[in-house]
């Protein structure tokens, strides 16, 4: 997913906002259905604290690619 939709993703996460990031998750491609179950179980456990964290550890990746 691009950096900005990873950013607002964990705004929202951030925020605990739920019915938010359900939106933000039927954003995701239908071949990244895997992705889209795993982060609405995530939602559906209040875990937003991994959320974030995935979120945190893939931008950071993306990061290092850009400035290689």
């Amino acid at each position: 997913m691009p950096y900005e939709w990873l950013t607002k993703l964990e705004q929202l996460a951030l925020q605990l906002d739920a019915e938010s990031i359900v939106e933000l998750l039927k954003q995701i491609p239908q071949e990244y259905n895997s992705l889209s179950q795993l982060l609405q179980t995530k939602v559906d456990n209040f875990d937003f604290e991994e959320i974030v964290d995935s979120v945190q550890k893939t931008v950071n990746e993306i990061r290092k690619i850009d400035n290689q």
